[in-house]
C-alpha cells in the first residue's frame, strides 16, 4: 500500500510539473521585435495589413494590433471613427518567418490569414476603416490600457511633411497623424518610419528586402526605407498575400535564424579501389546539405546526386560505395544550407589500386605454392590474396607447369669385366647420372669401379628435371665383357679436333659421350655400321664414349684438342 501511495504521489508531481510547463509556455510573453509590419494597403477595400513573426508564437497568446497613437503615457484614439484594434488569440504554435495578411472590412470585420492560426475580433473601425487613420501602427500584448509594445510602424500623413523621426515632444494630443515612440521600442530595430519622396506617406506600401537572415538582420532591413516599395495610386494595390508576387513560396515565407557555419571540414582520404569512402562535415545552423564534386575535367564543382556510387549527397556525410581507380584525384566539398549558406573546404580522394598478378612457375614433379598447397600436376586456376605494396588487396593467379621425367631404360642385370667402370653400364636416356642408392645420395663419377653383385641406379634429366625414380642395374662382373671384337671395331682420330669417325661390323644403335664428371654431354642415335660425329662443340679435355649395339657395349677414351 505504501508503494502504491508513493507511486501516486510521483505521478501527481510529474503531472503538476507538466501543467506548469504548459501554462508557462502558453502565457509566455513576447519580446520586442518578435512581430513586425511588412505591408499596408490603405487604398484597398477592404483595407489590408501584413505582419511577420520573427520568433515562434506560442498557442494561447493574446496579441493586439492597433492604429491608436501613443501620447507618451497611454494609447488613445485620435479619430474614433477610423481607429480601432484587432484582438488575435492563437490556437496553435505559429512558426517564425510566418507571413500573415489581415483584412479589415468597412463593417469592422476582419478575415484573411489570421484564421489559420487562431480566432480574431475587431473593434473600433467604421466608415472608411483605416484609410484615414492608419498613419501609425502598434503590435502589443497586455491591453490598450496597459500595453507591452512589440513593434511600431509609421506611415506619416501629408499633414506632417518633413518628419523623419518619431517625435518625442511638441505634439498636442489628440493628434490624427503623429505618435510618440514608446520608450521600450527603438527606431531602426523594433520601430520604423516609411517615407516617400518628397516625404509623405504611401497608402500602398510593401517590404521587398531580404527574406532570410538573423532576426536582427531582418529587423534592420525592414526599418530601412530602401527596402520598401510604395505607391499613392489607388489601382496599384500591393500584393500582401503569402505566396503572392511580393512574398512567394509557402509559410514560413521568411527564413529566420543564424547563418550556417562549418566547424569541422571534410578531410582528404586515401582508400583502396573497390572499397568504400566517406566525407563528413559538422555544421551549425544548417537546414540542409549539398555535396559537390570536381572530377578534374574542367567542369568545376557540380552537385552530387544520390545515384551509384553515391549516397548521403544531401546529408552531413557523403558515402562512396565501391570506389573505382578512375575516381583517383576527385575533389569534394559540401554546402551547408541555412539562412546563409556556408561552404566547406575541399577534400581530395586518393584511390590506391587493387592489383591482379600472375605467378608463373616451372617445377619438377611437385611444387609448393604461397598458399601452402603442394601441387603434383600443372595448374593455372589457383588464386591467393595478399596485401600489395600500396596496402591494398592483391589477387595472385598461379600459372604452374609441372615437368615429370621418367627414369632411363636399360637392362636390370648387366655384365662387366672385372675392374670395369660405370662407363661400361648401359642406361638409355638424356643426361644420365649414376648413384649407389635408389633415391638421394651423391652422384657417382663415371670412373667409379664397378663391384660385382652391387646395384647401381641411373637417372636421366629432361627439361632441367631429373627423374625422381631411377633405373636399377645389378652388375655381374666377369673376366670378359661382351663387347665388340677388336677386329670388327675401329675409330679415329684420337686425339680428335672436330670430326670423329667410327666403323664396326656390329650394328651400332647409340653412341654417348661423357665428361670426366660422368655427365652426358652428347648422344647420337646411329642405327648403322659407320658413323661420323662433329665434336668441335666440345671443350678440350678427356671424354668417354659408350658405343652400344643391340647386346654389346664398347667403352672408349677420347682426347679432345
Amino acid at each position: 500500500m505504501k508503494g502504491k501511495t508513493t507511486t501516486l504521489k510521483i505521478k501527481n508531481l510529474v503531472l503538476t510539473m507538466m501543467l506548469c510547463c504548459i501554462s508557462s509556455f502558453a502565457n509566455a510573453q513576447l519580446v520586442t521585435g518578435d512581430i513586425a509590419f511588412v505591408g499596408i494597403n490603405s487604398d484597398a477595400n477592404p483595407n489590408e495589413l501584413a505582419i511577420l513573426t520573427l520568433s515562434p508564437i506560442a498557442s494561447g497568446q493574446t496579441i493586439l494590433i492597433t492604429d491608436y497613437a501613443w501620447n507618451g503615457t497611454s494609447l488613445e484614439a485620435t479619430n474614433d471613427l477610423a481607429e480601432g484594434a484587432i484582438t488575435w488569440v492563437t490556437n496553435t504554435i505559429v512558426p517564425k518567418g510566418t507571413l500573415i495578411k489581415i483584412t479589415i472590412g468597412v463593417d469592422a470585420t476582419i478575415g484573411g490569414g489570421l484564421s489559420a492560426f487562431g480566432s480574431v475580433t475587431a473593434t473600433g473601425w467604421s466608415g472608411d476603416a483605416i484609410a484615414s487613420g492608419g498613419d501609425n501602427w502598434f503590435v502589443l500584448q497586455g491591453s490598450i490600457a496597459a500595453p507591452n509594445f512589440i513593434y511600431a510602424y509609421a506611415n506619416w500623413s501629408s499633414a506632417s511633411y518633413g518628419i523623419k523621426t518619431w517625435p518625442s515632444s511638441g505634439v498636442t494630443f489628440p493628434n490624427a497623424t503623429i505618435s510618440y515612440l514608446p520608450s521600450s521600442l527603438s527606431n531602426g530595430t523594433t520601430a520604423n518610419i516609411q517615407s516617400g519622396s518628397p516625404l509623405y506617406h504611401f497608402d500602398n506600401n510593401v517590404y521587398t528586402g531580404i527574406k532570410a537572415g538573423t532576426k536582427s538582420d531582418i529587423l534592420a532591413a525592414i526599418a530601412n526605407s530602401t527596402s520598401w516599395s510604395g505607391s499613392e495610386v489607388d489601382t496599384e494595390i500591393k500584393d500582401l498575400s503569402p505566396g503572392g508576387t511580393n512574398f512567394p513560396g509557402t509559410n514560413p515565407i521568411f527564413t529566420v535564424g543564424s547563418p550556417a557555419s562549418v566547424s569541422t571540414h571534410p578531410s582528404s582520404t586515401s582508400v583502396c579501389s573497390n572499397t568504400n569512402a566517406s566525407f563528413s562535415i559538422v555544421a551549425s545552423n544548417a537546414t540542409g546539405y549539398q555535396w559537390q564534386v570536381d572530377q578534374g575535367q574542367g567542369a568545376g564543382f557540380v552537385n552530387v546526386s544520390n545515384t551509384a556510387p553515391y549516397s548521403g549527397a544531401t546529408t552531413a556525410t557523403l558515402t562512396i560505395t565501391n570506389v573505382t581507380n578512375a575516381m583517383n584525384g576527385y575533389v569534394y566539398k559540401c554546402i551547408a544550407k541555412g539562412v546563409a549558406d556556408a561552404t566547406s573546404s575541399s577534400a581530395t580522394l586518393t584511390v590506391k589500386q587493387t592489383t591482379v598478378v600472375t605467378d608463373t612457375q616451372v617445377a619438377c614433379d611437385t611444387y609448393t605454392w604461397i598458399n601452402g598447397v603442394t601441387y603434383t600436376a600443372s595448374n593455372n586456376s589457383a588464386t591467393f590474396s595478399r596485401t600489395n605494396a600500396a596496402g591494398c588487396n592483391e589477387v595472385v593467379t598461379l600459372n604452374l607447369t609441372i615437368n615429370k621425367t621418367n627414369p632411363p631404360t636399360g637392362t636390370y642385370s648387366q655384365g662387366a669385366i672385372l675392374s670395369g667402370t660405370l662407363v661400361d653400364l648401359v642406361a638409355i636416356g638424356n643426361n644420365i647420372q649414376w648413384y649407389d642408392s635408389p633415391s638421394g645420395g651423391m652422384p657417382l663419377p663415371l670412373s667409379t669401379v664397378l663391384i660385382s653383385g652391387k646395384k647401381y641406379y641411373a637417372s636421366q634429366n629432361n627439361n632441367s628435371c631429373e627423374s625422381s625414380t631411377r633405373l636399377e642395374v645389378e652388375v655381374n662382373a666377369t673376366l670378359k665383357n661382351p663387347e665388340f671384337e677388336k677386329d670388327t671395331f675401329s675409330f679415329y682420330p684420337n686425339p680428335v679436333i672436330d670430326l670423329f669417325f667410327l666403323k664396326s661390323k656390329e650394328f651400332i644403335k647409340v653412341i654417348m659421350f661423357y665428361n670426366s664428371l660422368g655427365q652426358e654431354v652428347l648422344s647420337k642415335k646411329v642405327d648403322g655400321y659407320e658413323i661420323s660425329i662433329d665434336l668441335s662443340g666440345l671443350p678440350k679435355g678427356i671424354f668417354y664414349a659408350s658405343v652400344i649395339s643391340e647386346n654389346k657395349v664398347k667403352s672408349i677414351k677420347i682426347l679432345k684438342k
